[in-house]
């Protein structure tokens, strides 16, 4: 029996025309091949290159969604430390403003001290001139330590104001590295690598699969089967101007006839298919 092979567009291809066993080759660019073994039940052909051009894809996806996965944990890592840098800051800052607050509270208890020194130089007449100037120099070493103590918790409350401010940006990078991390976990999630297997009998089947390891090479060809009966050798009737017939031989080779008095059909084999050209 002689293979039957039908050609066109695409478009315009009908699963419930084709007969058993017959091909039909898309000729408007697409570059389809398809097979049928039953009307309406058809197997669009694809080469063994094109499904590893697949698989490569597929893994190679994977791979960039989990790079940028680890990118973002790191960042988040970072933004933690950031954070905990700043409560630190914030710690030794309220620290320097209790400190001040002591200062100032040495410096009330001074003055207090000198007032009393100069009452009781009052009371004593002989040495009235002594301690009133040592009582005006204690007072006058007070107000410079009252004035010291107070810058000093002006510049705390300075740094305590500015720690807060920088824990609120280390709080709000941590929420965005946070949010990061979540976003590359999603897009990581919806890789999926599809890899193929192929059973003892021959039957190529696909699982999802997140081993990054490449499948062991197995011949899918098989090896040759048992040499079947002769078949009814095929009829080449003769063929009107224009037309060409195609039919396999006892060797199992593809066969062209047309007129002899036409030239050759645009046809030739290129990568294992069946190319017909339209100029």
């Amino acid at each position: 029996m002689a293979i039957q092979m039908r050609r066109g567009a695409d478009a315009d291809f009908r699963p419930e025309k084709m007969k058993p066993g017959e091909l039909a080759v898309t000729i408007d660019g697409t570059k389809k091949v398809y097979a049928a073994f039953a009307a309406g039940n058809i197997k669009e052909l694809s080469s063994k290159e094109d499904i590893w051009e697949e698989v490569e894809r597929a893994e190679a996806a994977q791979q960039a969604a989990e790079t940028a996965k680890t990118a973002a944990e790191t960042a988040k890592g970072q933004a933690v430390s950031a954070k905990n840098d700043a409560q630190a800051a914030k710690v030794e800052a309220q620290n320097a403003a209790d400190n001040a607050q002591a200062s100032e509270a040495d410096a009330e208890a001074a003055k207090t001290a000198a007032e009393e020194s100069a009452k009781a130089a009052k009371n004593s007449q002989d040495a009235a001139a002594s301690s009133e100037q040592a009582a005006s120099q204690k007072a006058t070493e007070a107000a410079n330590s009252a004035k010291a103590a107070k810058a000093s918790q002006d510049s705390a409350a300075t740094s305590a104001t500015a720690a807060t401010t920088k824990a609120g940006e280390a709080e709000k990078h941590a929420d965005e590295a946070e949010a990061a991390a979540a976003k590359a976990a999603q897009e990581a999630a919806k890789v999926k690598t599809w890899k193929p297997n192929v059973s003892e009998v021959g039957d190529l089947s696909w699982a999802v699969s997140t081993d990054e390891t490449p499948p062991k090479t197995v011949n899918i060809i098989g090896p040759p089967g048992d040499k079947g009966e002769q078949g009814v050798p095929g009829v080449v009737t003769q063929l009107n101007p224009g037309l060409f017939g195609m039919y396999v031989n006892e060797h199992g080779h593809l066969i062209l006839a047309h007129n002899d008095n036409e030239p050759a059909p645009p046809i030739r084999i290129e990568n294992g298919r069946l190319i017909y050209t339209v100029d």
